[in-house]
């Protein structure tokens, strides 16, 4: 199970003093967003790295960043001043009347075109770059998988509360039949005695009371949450089933949907149930449900 949170990086050392790094970060998102930010230099390869990318993961917001880094700068400043110069040269033949800049805006210019001097004339096999860029993403992989697994724990957790709590509603459920079917028996009972104090010819009392009992234990079988409690046992076993697969694709958007399935169910059951002491029950176990619905999605 993949975690869509991850950082992945590598780097290619060009020589003692250059190296190439490249940094792919993946944050929450309903579906795959790539943005890529890479020198002009490389603009030629961003299709092979959407490519490696869509290969390789199914949604997330993917940020790629490919930058170099030098220990010294000095050399470069050379080069720029020398360029300068060149230019300037060229200036004064073509208009004479030209100022020249003075230090400070050769010093700005200069650090706002500095990527652009870093890159300039610098040849790296482009299948360096895509193995690279191929070891960035598997490093991502690696880190999403990392936090997937912990993701997973405590899904699985949550998965745990809401079957001890299903258990304690197990022990209120025959109390909450028995309790509803009393009450219904009584009702019937009252009503008829109001409706006919001198009692019915053409059937007994005992035939009366049979027939009430008969009436309110069917009514009373709507009150019974049995079947919701085990749907609601069907799809937390679907979850476990979901966490522990490796190659399964859009975990996360499976999670989900169980839980608003999961949702339905304990909506039904809070509303046949008369006990107060399940309402509650009820209402955690929705607190909970919430929870395993917000870390789906942060799961691929």
């Amino acid at each position: 199970m993949h975690s869509m949170t991850g950082f992945g990086s590598s780097q290619i050392k060009i020589n003692e003093n250059e190296t190439l790094f490249i940094e792919i970060r993946s944050l929450n998102s309903r579906f795959l967003d790539i943005k890529i930010n890479i020198p002009e230099t490389y603009s030629h390869i961003e299709k092979q790295i959407r490519s490696s990318i869509t290969e390789n993961i199914l949604r997330g917001k993917i940020e790629v960043k490919i930058g170099h880094k030098r220990n010294k700068l000095d050399n470069d400043f050379e080069k720029f001043i020398k360029k300068i110069n060149n230019h300037l040269n060229y200036i004064k033949q073509n208009i004479p009347n030209t100022s020249p800049p003075n230090s400070s805006e050769i010093i700005n210019i200069f650090y706002k075109n500095k990527d652009q001097l870093l890159y300039e004339n610098m040849e790296i096999n482009e299948n360096i770059i895509n193995s690279a860029i191929i070891e960035a993403i598997n490093n991502l992989q690696k880190d999403r998988i990392r936090e997937g697994s912990h993701l997973s724990k405590i899904i699985k957790k949550y998965v745990e509360d809401i079957s001890t709590i299903i258990k304690k509603i197990e022990l209120y459920i025959d109390e909450d039949v028995s309790k509803y079917q009393e009450k219904l028996s009584k009702k019937i009972e009252n009503n008829i005695n109001e409706l006919f104090p001198n009692g019915l010819t053409t059937i007994s009392s005992i035939e009366i009371k049979e027939r009430i009992f008969k009436e309110s234990s069917v009514n009373a079988l709507k009150t019974d949450i049995s079947e919701e409690l085990d749907r609601l046992r069907i799809h937390l076993q679907e979850i476990l089933n979901i966490t522990h697969l490796k190659n399964e694709t859009i975990i996360g958007k499976k999670i989900e949907y169980l839980t608003q399935e999961m949702g339905r169910e304990i909506n039904t059951l809070g509303s046949k149930s008369t006990n107060i002491k399940i309402s509650h029950y009820a209402i955690d176990i929705k607190l909970i449900i919430e929870k395993i619905r917000e870390q789906s999605q942060n799961i691929e």
